[in-house]
């Protein structure tokens, strides 16, 4: 019978809880900023999708109804939102603070044959983060016809 003097506990020590906290610090702090990147590239992407949707779903409309189709853009709201004829939308997911939305113009109209006014052409919705306004991501009616697409940074110039 052993009367205590050998007896070991189970267990991690203190240096290795401290190792291995500042393991995960370390690996925390190298993940944490390309995860940010991330999330913000998804934001601008997803307002670039969204903007591109409202154009070519009111180019469409114009054309299956016949009538005049107009996408406005309340660049002074915080944060920006559209609408494609009366009611006003947000942008899925944003929150005041996050994006910034700058457009050629305040709206953009479509004929009954679905052509865009030749007067806003070429016609570019460039969407930015407030904190990083030197990434862009836009969209951009450019011709009479009124073909789209979608462009990235000094593309949206």
């Amino acid at each position: 019978m052993n009367l205590g003097m050998d007896v070991r506990t189970k267990g991690f020590t203190l240096v290795e809880i401290l190792i291995t906290l500042t393991v995960l610090g370390v690996l925390a702090a190298i993940v944490a900023p390309n995860l940010l990147g991330l999330l913000n590239r998804q934001r601008m992407n997803a307002v670039r999708g969204e903007i591109l949707l409202a154009l070519e779903q009111a180019q469409s409309n114009a054309k299956t109804t016949g009538s005049d189709q107009v996408v406005r853009f309340d660049t002074t709201a915080d944060p920006p939102r559209y609408s494609i004829g009366t009611s006003w939308r947000n942008f899925n997911g944003i929150s005041a603070g996050q994006i910034r939305l700058v457009t050629t113009a305040p709206s953009i109209q479509f004929n009954h044959q679905g052509l865009p006014d030749q007067e806003v052409i070429p016609f570019i919705a460039t969407v930015s983060l407030v904190n990083f306004p030197n990434s862009k991501k836009c969209v951009m009616v450019k011709t009479l016809l009124g073909a789209m697409g979608t462009y990235e940074d000094s593309q949206c110039d």
